[in-house]
C-alpha cells in the first residue's frame, strides 16, 4: 500500500495545475499537466523494512523485502486506475522461542485515484495476498527443533484523502487515510505431529499526516510526519506467566525523501521512514521507485 500511495503522490503532485506552482513545474509532463499523450504509466518499486521487537515473550528481529511492478491508465485528465503485483519476502529470528520464520508471498492489488478539486485528491486501493510461512522453534523440554509450514490468505483495502496547496515553490499537504486488513491462517501440523489451529485476525489503522515539499526545477525533496492509530487489532498470545505485549495503539512515523521528474516522462525517487514511540517494536524502511509515462 505504501508503494502504491507513493506512486500516486508522484502522479498528482507533479504538480497540479492552477495552484500557483512555478512555470517549470506546470510544464512537467504527466497526468496533472493535462498532457494528452501520456495516457499510460509503468512503474517499479523496491522496499526494505527492518523490524525489531524487544519484549522477551514476543521478541524477534528481521527484515521484509518487497518488489512491486505496476501500471495504470489515465481515464481523463483528473483520474487514473491501475493494477500492481508484488513479490515479498520476510525473514525473522524469533528469539522468544529460539526459532525462525520465513514468509514468502505474492500480492495482487488494484487502485484508483483522482483529483476531486484542485486542492483535494482521493484514492482507493485494495488487494489480496497469498503467503507461505515456514516456521521453526526449539522444544523447551526436549531441546529439539520443530518445524512447520502454514498458508496465510490476506485481503486489504485502504482509502486516502490529501489536501494540498502551493506557496511559491513550497507544496504543503495534509492527508487522512484508513487501512483495513484481514489475515486468515490455515491449520497445519508441525513435525512433531502436533496440530496447530489457524486463526483470523483483523487490523484497522487510521493515518493522519502533514508533508512539506520544495520544488527545485524537477526535484522535490520533502519531509513528512504522520500519526498512526490502531483502531482494531489483536495482541499476540503469550505463554502464561510471560510478560504481555503493551497495548500502545498509536505511534509517530517520520519520513524524508525526494521525488525526481525527468524528461520524456521519466520519474523516480526514494524515501526513508522510521516508526517511533511504540513500547516494544521498531520499524525502519527505505524505498526506491522508478517509472515512465507514455
Amino acid at each position: 500500500m505504501t508503494q502504491i500511495q507513493n506512486h500516486l503522490d508522484m502522479l498528482f503532485v507533479s504538480p497540479p495545475p492552477n495552484t500557483g506552482a512555478p512555470l517549470a513545474a506546470r510544464q512537467t509532463s504527466g497526468i496533472s499537466s493535462g498532457d494528452s499523450e501520456t495516457k499510460w504509466s509503468l512503474w517499479v518499486s523496491g522496499n526494505k523494512n527492518d523490524m525489531k521487537n524487544t519484549l522477551s515473550s514476543t521478541a524477534y528481529t528481521g527484515d521484509a523485502k518487497s518488489f512491486t511492478l505496476g501500471g495504470d491508465y489515465r481515464i481523463n485528465k483528473d483520474w487514473v486506475a491501475g493494477i500492481s503485483i508484488s513479490d515479498d519476502s520476510t525473514k525473522l529470528d524469533t528469539s522468544f522461542n529460539q526459532g525462525h520464520v520465513n514468509y514468502d508471498g505474492q500480492t495482487f492489488s488494484a487502485y484508483v485515484g483522482g483529483q476531486l478539486y484542485p486542492w483535494l485528491r482521493v484514492s482507493l486501493a485494495g488487494g489480496i495476498a497469498d503467503t507461505t510461512a515456514k516456521q521453526s522453534r526449539t522444544d523447551p523440554t526436549l531441546f529439539t527443533t520443530i518445524t512447520g509450514t502454514q498458508n496465510i490468505d490476506r485481503s486489504f483495502i485502504q482509502t486516502n484523502a490529501v489536501a494540498s496547496t502551493w506557496l511559491e515553490r513550497w507544496n504543503l499537504s495534509a492527508g487522512l487515510g484508513y487501512l483495513h486488513a484481514k489475515d486468515s491462517s490455515k491449520d497445519f501440523t508441525e513435525s512433531n505431529g502436533v496440530r496447530q489451529a489457524g486463526q483470523t485476525n483483523n487490523f484497522g489503522q487510521i493515518q493522519l499526516g502533514v508533508k512539506a515539499a520544495y520544488w527545485f526545477d524537477g526535484i522535490m525533496p520533502y519531509v513528512e510526519i504522520a500519526y498512526l492509530n490502531d483502531v482494531q487489532r489483536k495482541l499476540p498470545a503469550v505463554v502464561i506467566g510471560q510478560p504481555s505485549p503493551s497495548n500502545d495503539r498509536d505511534s509517530i512515523r517520520l519520513s524524508v525523501g525526494a521525488n525526481v521528474f525527468g524528461k520524456d516522462g521519466w520519474f523516480g525517487g526514494f524515501a526513508a521512514n522510521t516508526e517511533q514511540t511504540r513500547s516494544d517494536t521498531r520499524n525502519t524502511s527505505v524505498m526506491l521507485n522508478l517509472g515512465k509515462r507514455f
